[in-house]
């Protein structure tokens, strides 16, 4: 089992965050590269399509929403990553007067595909991605 870990710190509160990650289908939104989304369902279990450049899917099931820790989970269930058992997790907590994200996942790399570069490349993607939302967040 391969781990990946990734935060930002923000000004803004832990509830103007929330309310960007909690929103399942609005990360196009704020993330880069992100053609559309569509979600199927609502609440624990509804699965999105998140489609990037090239007509790529990624398909991520949610499998916890908990507004009072301010925390999600997701599974990636298709797509291209080559992964297996992935399960990331966000959470938000206060970190003075503003908050900090934490982003991590814990993933199975199939035989024979190096797990290292998986998780550079998804390390990558993520703080990417939290950065992308600090300035959606009209932070700098």
């Amino acid at each position: 089992m391969s781990e990946i870990a990734c935060n930002l710190e923000f000004s803004s509160s832990v509830e103007a965050v929330w309310k960007e990650l909690a929103d399942y289908g609005g990360i196009g939104a704020w993330a880069p590269g992100v053609v559309s989304c569509k979600v199927e369902g609502s609440g624990v279990g509804a699965v999105r399509h998140v489609e990037m450049p090239g007509n790529t899917i990624m398909e991520e099931r949610l499998e916890s929403l908990d507004d009072a820790t301010t925390t999600l989970s997701y599974a990636i269930v298709g797509g291209p990553l080559p992964v297996e058992n992935y399960l990331a997790t966000i959470k938000v907590s206060a970190n003075g007067s503003g908050s900090r994200v934490d982003w991590g996942a814990t993933f199975d790399a199939p035989a024979g595909v190096p797990a290292d570069a998986i998780a550079s490349g998804v390390e990558g993607a993520y703080n990417g991605m939290l950065a992308a939302l600090k300035t959606h967040l009209g932070e700098s």
